[in-house]
């Protein structure tokens, strides 16, 4: 699988530090994409990685809007099944846990806004630079939650 690094206006110093610390090649925005299957590129929602020319969005991790969002508003608070499953539907307990397979922090963040104290790891260094972008973005919103 080949990823490359896209350089959008008024990203570029954020890609070119990104495209050192993966050693991943480093494209300018016209430059031809074809030959990589995934594109890693900064933009005004935070870093995302999509499919060339597929027509697809950009997947990245966005803590305050979409699904996550909702979840936080409207979700089945203690009662979920992740929740109970470590613990979090008894009375004042708020449980350390370390999520080893982090992903994109869908259960993480579940758990953590429902009082657990969450350590995340995750081993794959495009998957953790998305994490740890949205992560980012999520620590300087103004809501607190």
């Amino acid at each position: 699988m080949q990823i490359a690094i896209q350089q959008r206006p008024g990203f570029e110093q954020r890609a070119v530090l990104l495209s050192e610390r993966l050693s991943l090649p480093l494209l300018e925005q016209s430059q031809d994409h074809s030959s990589f299957s995934l594109i890693l590129a900064y933009d005004e929602r935070g870093l995302g990685i999509s499919m060339p020319d597929s027509g697809a969005g950009a997947i990245r991790v966005d803590f305050l809007s979409g699904a996550s969002r909702h979840r936080l508003r409207h979700g089945g608070g203690k009662n979920q099944q992740l929740a109970k499953a470590v613990g979090l539907d008894r009375k004042n307990f708020a449980p350390i846990v370390f999520d080893l397979t982090a992903g994109l922090g869908r259960d993480a963040f579940v758990m953590a806004s429902l009082g657990a104290h969450v350590t995340l790891v995750e081993r794959h260094p495009v998957v953790y630079e998305l994490l740890n972008d949205g992560l980012a973005r999520a620590r300087l919103a103004a809501d607190p939650q």
